[in-house]
């Protein structure tokens, strides 16, 4: 099936022909992607930097699965400045950002899980 918002050729990759092994990553990938939004809220409001650094960090290998450049870029960008610690950065924005393209990643990972 084709997407418009996820590329699934580096967890195809990793998964080789195990089925089962493919279905678990692209569960972890979907729990990860829909815990994400509000834990770095969370972190945000309370101006805890190394925990929304652990977060942003995180996702770098989970996002590497589901092959979306603009998230890719925007989780980078994000990574960046956290470990600049350039806390002055609109991190609002890009939440805001962040939460408004997982939104149709998610739809498309459950449409691959459902299959």
């Amino acid at each position: 099936m084709t997407y418009q918002y996820i590329q699934l050729a580096y967890l195809d990759t990793i998964a080789g022909d195990d089925p089962q092994l493919r279905q678990t990553l692209l569960e972890m990938v979907q729990a990860e992607l829909s815990a994400a939004v509000p834990e770095m809220n969370q972190a945000l409001e309370d101006q805890q930097w190394e925990e929304l650094h652990s977060i942003v960090h995180k996702l770098k290998s989970t996002l590497a699965f589901i092959g979306n450049q603009e998230l890719t870029t925007l989780n980078q960008d994000m990574l960046s400045c956290l470990e600049e610690r350039n806390y002055e950065a609109d991190f609002g924005t890009w939440l805001s950002k962040y939460d408004h393209l997982s939104g149709p990643i998610r739809k498309e990972l459950q449409q691959e899980l459902a299959n």
